[in-house]
């Protein structure tokens, strides 16, 4: 199943906001699965492996050169 883009970026921005980067609620978490495919923390069940991605991987808001919220 491919990952909405836009609820990606959605995420990573309300991720940013409140400066979480680690969150505990599976649909704010970005995880990989093990066939490589980037989904949500609720889209893949609790026994299945997966790697969760730091949330440091991804560009602080205030870092972001010409963005501006």
């Amino acid at each position: 199943m491919a990952i909405d883009l836009n609820a990606l970026r959605d995420v990573v921005r309300q991720n940013q906001a409140t400066q979480d980067t680690n969150p505990n609620e599976p649909s704010r978490q970005v995880v990989v699965d093990k066939e490589g495919n980037v989904r949500f923390g609720d889209q893949v069940a609790a026994n299945e492996r997966r790697t969760q991605v730091p949330q440091e991987v991804f560009a602080a808001a205030h870092r972001v050169f010409g963005w501006h919220p």
